[in-house]
């Protein structure tokens, strides 16, 4: 297991993350372009956008988003944002979201000494989760959100009929934010493309090349998949932007 002190010399530069927003999907299976569905009367993408650009360690944020969705990523930028005091900027991002979040990180800041990463279909983060799991990764080198599993868990056969019982204690399902030291995340990338390896979820090629991610529990963070998922998104969405 390779340790944040393999990479002693990195952290000494002044920290600063940027934080890439993963917004290229296709949207097949919501049926129309996700980052633009309304949210409490905005676009959806903005919620995640908000909480980051709230965030003290957030240097910069980049969209990565789908060619033809670039100009009304841009149209709204320039009518909302124009004046954050952070740098916003787009790329265009891959096929897949392997492709999406390896092309984004070539195209962050030279000076950036973190990255994180999130889905912007994951709309109910807090700017106060997001700095715990970037204050995680300015510790231990590599971070990751995540929620416990509270729910009995089976495997099922090949029939879909309960195989057996899987003991849930220290399962946890994971998303967004994965915040990385830049080198670190640069190793897992290169051992993952000497390996041939093709994975969705970024702290798999981090923990594939031997780094430790800590794990920092937070609430079950839905991601807008399926029209259905809309409305549980919205009621959360509200409940948390109305509490104290």
């Amino acid at each position: 297991m390779r340790l944040l002190s393999d990479f002693a010399a990195a952290p000494k530069r002044k920290a600063s993350c940027s934080a890439v927003l993963a917004a290229a999907g296709d949207s097949v299976r919501f049926g129309e372009p996700k980052p633009f569905v309304d949210l409490d009367g905005r676009h959806f993408f903005e919620a995640s956008l908000n909480a980051f650009l709230d965030s003290p360690y957030i240097a910069e944020v980049l969209l990565a988003v789908r060619r033809e969705d670039k100009d009304r990523f841009l149209a709204v930028l320039r009518e909302r944002y124009r004046n954050t005091g952070k740098k916003i900027r787009l790329c265009i991002g891959g096929a897949t979201r392997d492709e999406t979040t390896l092309k984004a990180f070539a195209a962050l800041d030279p000076e950036t000494r973190f990255v994180a990463f999130h889905d912007a279909a994951r709309a109910l983060i807090t700017t106060k989760q997001i700095d715990r799991v970037i204050e995680s990764a300015f510790s231990c080198g590599a971070a990751t959100a995540g929620c416990p599993v509270y729910d009995s868990v089976k495997r099922a056969d090949g029939f879909d009929r309960i195989a057996e019982d899987v003991d849930r204690d220290r399962l946890f399902t994971v998303s967004t934010p994965q915040v990385f030291l830049k080198e670190i995340y640069e190793v897992a990338r290169a051992v993952g493309k000497k390996d041939g390896l093709h994975l969705s979820d970024d702290n798999a090629y981090v923990t594939h090349a031997g780094f430790a991610v800590q794990i920092v529990p937070v609430p079950y963070n839905f991601k807008l998949t399926v029209p259905s998922d809309l409305e549980t998104i919205q009621t959360l969405y509200r409940k948390e932007r109305n509490t104290p």
